[in-house]
C-alpha cells in the first residue's frame, strides 16, 4: 500500500546530495523527527545488506526500529526498508506488536539533477497491513502525514543543504 509519494528540491550537486542521503550517520539525526534517538551500525561500506539499528531511550519505547539498505544505485537511487523489533530480540514484530499498524516500510528515493540542484522524489510502501481497522489506521496516518509533508521535507532540505554547506566550508 502506497503511503506516501513526495518530492523536493534541493538546491545542491546530485553528487553531493546523494551522498549525504546515503549516509544515515551524517544526516538522519540531524531531523527533528529523530532527535534523542540513537544510531548504530557497522564499520562495513554504503552497499545493500548494511543494517543500521535506530533505538530511543525513553522507557516508553519498547522496540527499536531496523533499517537495511535495499539499493544503493548512486547516484540517482536509495531503496531501504525498516521495520520494528523488540528490544532484546531482533526479530520483526508484526503490525499487532510493533508501534505502526504495519509489519515493515519499504522508502524509495530517486534523485535527478535539474537546474536548480537535484529533484528528490520519495516513495514509502507499507506491507502487512490486515484488517479494517489496521487499513482505517494507516488511513488516518496518511492523512496526518499528508498535512505534515510539507514541513517534513523543508527540514529535510534544510537539514542536508546545511550539511552540506558545512563540508564546503570545512574544506
Amino acid at each position: 500500500m502506497l503511503f506516501f509519494d513526495t518530492e523536493y528540491l534541493i538546491r545542491r550537486p546530485l553528487t553531493d546530495v546523494f551522498s549525504c542521503l546515503s549516509d544515515f550517520q551524517r544526516y538522519l539525526m540531524q531531523l527533528p523527527e529523530f532527535y534523542g534517538a540513537h544510531l548504530s551500525t557497522d564499520d562495513s561500506p554504503i552497499a545493500p545488506g548494511k543494517v543500521y539499528w535506530i533505538s530511543v531511550p525513553e522507557a516508553d519505547y519498547a522496540y527499536r526500529t531496523r533499517l537495511e539498505l535495499i539499493e544503493v544505485g548512486s547516484p540517482e537511487r536509495l531503496v531501504y526498508d525498516y521495520q520494528y523489533t523488540g528490544l532484546e530480540d531482533d526479530t520483526p514484530l508484526s503490525a499487532k506488536e510493533g508501534p505502526m499498524p504495519w509489519d515493515r516500510a519499504r522508502v524509495a528515493l530517486t534523485c535527478s539533477a535539474c537546474e536548480e540542484g537535484t529533484r528528490v522524489s520519495a516513495q514509502m510502501w507499507v506491507f502487512g497491513v490486515q484488517g479494517f481497522l489496521a487499513r482505517w489506521k494507516v488511513n488516518a496516518l496518511k492523512t496526518t502525514s499528508a498535512r505534515a509533508q510539507k514541513s517534513a521535507n523543508d527540514n529535510m532540505v534544510r537539514v542536508i543543504e546545511n550539511l552540506l554547506d558545512d563540508t564546503v566550508a570545512d574544506r
